[in-house]
């Protein structure tokens, strides 16, 4: 068995994206219509983690996200 299988293995969960295209006429975000699927692990885990305007959020669940391209997932996209 192989290193990516195993490490695959550990990665039972999808991850949906879709990316923020802009705003509507009310200010509303749009977002992309197609979604893009990822391999993941999601564990519940509690903290905090600062927002884009610095403020800090407490979490509840913590994932890793496997990517097989050099794609980014910004705080303005939809998960």
């Amino acid at each position: 068995m192989g290193f990516e299988t195993v490490f695959l293995s550990m990665l039972p969960s999808t991850l949906k994206c879709s990316t923020r295209t802009g705003h509507d006429n009310y200010g509303k975000p749009t977002f992309a219509a197609s979604t893009t699927n990822y391999r993941c692990r999601v564990v519940q885990k509690a903290g905090f983690v600062r927002s884009a305007d610095g403020e800090t959020i407490a979490v509840t669940h913590v994932a890793w996200v496997r990517s097989t391209s050099a794609v980014s997932i910004t705080v303005d996209d939809r998960i």
